[in-house]
């Protein structure tokens, strides 16, 4: 397979045929074989923006030729174990003056270019936050957090960190700021258990922590240990994650939902208590923190304390609940109570 390394951009600019006055979006997408599910991704990045760029990490499937078919520009590079290289490296190529990305198993809804123009139209903003939706494992719920995904096609502004990597940091070093949301991906990769990933990352995020002991970092390995079931692992890295005092609000109250599941699930009922001792400002986690808690009061016989909870409005709301498993509870619980 031959590796494009520089686009004949005269030509391509040329084939977008918009007037020079307009603003240019590219949409960029980073890939290896993803044909089962790219073509979602690709039709929405369509949807708002001038040009896709699609960069091939080493597909041995037909990902490359469905992006094509799509009307992508696609560009092939070899994988590096190092996802700001390969993402820096998508953007190189891109003429757009702003720049959007999202992965291959994620959708971009929810935005309004009208409105993306008026937000970059202030010369102060470099870049705009997503909201981000997971779809789990089980199906019918979800998690949510915020990740700047649209940015100025500078030359300073570039992805850092092999994994979970940030283009933040570079935007806010050129003195300009991040709007807040304005756009929401729909991301199903969680959905599916795949030990592959799984794998992969843990070996990535071990390799870096091995040379900064970063609590963003550990964060994450302690979501890669979660979600593989070692939760042994998992506890005692949310743990340090969390009492390094340098996480995110999210994060913090993230850490201490999963562990709150760990301890609930080895009947250590008051630690569950003391990790669901905060309030979230998010209805979505404060509903789980609601759900978790009231699990812990049914095992131990406080029914009506446990039907409190339960029948919270915000438990009701929250994609992070279980809907299935809730009405299961409710039902449990209103045998015991009769």
């Amino acid at each position: 397979m031959s590796y494009l390394l520089e686009p004949d951009y005269e030509v391509h600019a040329r084939s977008l045929q918009v007037s020079q006055e307009a603003m240019l979006i590219s949409g960029v997408i980073i890939a290896k074989d993803e044909e089962d599910r790219i073509s979602k991704a690709l039709i929405s990045l369509s949807k708002i923006c001038d040009e896709v760029i699609v960069l091939d990490t080493g597909s041995s499937d037909s990902t490359p030729s469905i992006a094509a078919e799509h009307g992508a520009q696609v560009f092939f590079t070899e994988w590096q174990s190092d996802f700001s290289k390969a993402r820096n490296t998508a953007l190189s190529f891109c003429i757009g003056d702003i720049i959007i990305t999202i992965d291959a198993d994620e959708e971009i809804v929810d935005i309004d270019r009208s409105y993306l123009e008026k937000i970059f139209g202030d010369p102060s903003i470099g870049a705009a936050e997503c909201t981000i939706i997971n779809a789990l494992e089980e199906g019918n719920i979800s998690t949510s957090h915020t990740y700047t995904r649209i940015f100025r096609n500078r030359s300073q502004i570039r992805y850092e960190g092999r994994i979970h990597e940030q283009i933040r940091n570079s935007v806010e070093k050129l003195g300009l700021t991040v709007a807040q949301p304005i756009a929401v991906i729909h991301h199903t990769g969680y959905s599916v258990t795949n030990p592959q990933k799984i794998d992969r990352n843990r070996e990535m995020l071990l390799e870096e922590l091995a040379q900064n002991r970063d609590p963003f970092l550990l964060f994450h390995l302690a979501e890669t240990e979660f979600a593989a079931n070692s939760r042994d692992k998992a506890f005692l890295l949310f743990d340090e994650a969390f009492n390094s005092k340098h996480l995110s609000i999210p994060q913090n109250e993230q850490s201490c939902l999963r562990m709150a599941q760990i301890q609930l699930a080895r009947n250590n009922y008051q630690s569950v208590a003391n990790y669901l001792s905060f309030k979230s400002d998010n209805i979505h986690r404060e509903g789980f923190r609601k759900y978790i808690l009231a699990a812990s009061m049914l095992a131990q016989d406080r029914l009506h304390e446990a039907r409190e909870l339960y029948e919270a409005v915000d438990v009701e709301q929250s994609d992070m609940v279980d809907k299935t498993m809730l009405v299961k509870a409710r039902e449990t619980l209103t045998r015991a109570l009769t």
